[in-house]
């Protein structure tokens, strides 16, 4: 219901709405997209060597992940 209203709200306001599904952002990586390792609750952990994002807060990965920001 939440989804709905926010959604109609924002269309009215002129913005582009993509609906995403949020499953695995926590555990790929926002920088390469490499899936990384989640050795504790709130860590992420880049695998890639080449990546140069090493180990960083998991929510604020999956979130910056899930809105595309690099």
């Amino acid at each position: 219901m939440l989804r709905e209203e926010l959604y109609r709200k924002l269309s009215v306001a002129g913005a582009r709405v993509i609906i995403e599904r949020e499953n695995g952002t926590s555990e790929r990586c926002h920088r390469c997209g490499r899936r990384g390792e989640r050795p504790h609750t709130g860590q992420f952990i880049c695998t890639s060597p080449a990546c140069g994002m090493r180990e960083h807060d998991a929510d604020l990965n999956a979130a910056w992940d899930f809105v595309g920001i690099d």
